[in-house]
């Protein structure tokens, strides 16, 4: 009958060792999505508002973070503005508060229009709204992202519409948060 290695064999310390060595990160299995905070104001009414939203980092980083306005979470015929916090593949929100790029997603909602640089004074518009990279500013403090968005509405998209937020890291997403509501007059 064979027998089992004893503990103390060089089999069972290379085990044990590579065990204990071993990053504390690569131990994680479980990932905390981000946070869809809050938003300023959260109702009201007119054609031109800046609004400020705030997301959580909850430990994995945020890699975007959008606002939408809409009647339901559908995204065609809608407002809604991405804002991607890395300007590159080695340059995060940590690094540069005003890097990164602002995208509006396309009227039939399949996909975003050609991003704009957040610093720049630039401007992107679908038949819903307008989002203007003048007046946009992003500041962290903590773990806490705070995004202001200029948006004008166009007179079309008019009626009351649901506000929702959406944040994500390289690993999770908050889902959809609705956050206030807005009419359009």
């Amino acid at each position: 009958m064979a027998q089992s290695p004893s503990p103390f064999s060089a089999a069972w310390f290379t085990v044990f060792w590579l065990f204990l060595a071993a990053p504390a990160t690569s131990c994680r299995t479980a990932r905390i999505p981000p946070d869809a905070g809050s938003l300023t104001p959260a109702s009201g009414a007119s054609n031109e508002q800046v609004f400020t939203a705030t997301y959580v980092d909850r430990g994995d980083g945020l890699r975007t973070v959008s606002i939408l306005f809409d009647t339901a979470v559908n995204g065609a015929h809608a407002c809604w503005v991405e804002y991607n916090t890395h300007n590159d593949a080695f340059t995060s929100l940590s690094n540069d508060p005003g890097a990164g790029f602002l995208s509006l997603r396309t009227d039939d909602g399949t996909r975003f229009l050609e991003p704009i640089p957040a610093d720049s004074t630039e401007e992107q518009s679908n038949t819903q709204c307008t989002i203007s990279a003048r007046g946009f500013h992003a500041s962290r403090s903590g773990r806490v992202l705070t995004v202001q968005y200029p948006l004008r509405f166009s007179p079309s998209f008019r009626g009351a519409r649901h506000v929702y937020l959406l944040a994500s890291s390289d690993y999770a997403f908050s889902g959809w948060q609705e956050r206030g509501t807005w009419q359009v007059p």
